[in-house]
């Protein structure tokens, strides 16, 4: 999960990550890599995870964890 800036990414490799979601990126260890896009942060490369394979932006889901966690300190206080 890496953020990369967007003049690495072609053109219609981009067209297609905001049409489609996602754009396959490269494969390592059997493990397949994909393109998404952020609104907030722009252009990521992660791997699918779930049962539905999507791609969740990594600092959203950081920002998120700290906002639960902030909200369980205040509630134990």
């Amino acid at each position: 999960m890496t953020f990369v800036d967007k003049k690495e990414i072609p053109l219609w490799k981009r067209l297609i990550i905001r049409v489609v979601g996602n754009a396959y990126a490269y494969e390592r260890d059997s493990i397949r890599y994909y393109f998404g896009y952020c609104p907030k942060h722009g252009y990521y490369i992660d791997h699918s995870a779930g049962y539905y394979g999507k791609l969740h932006c990594p600092k959203c889901i950081e920002e998120t964890d700290l906002r639960i966690s902030r909200l369980s300190q205040k509630r134990t206080l």
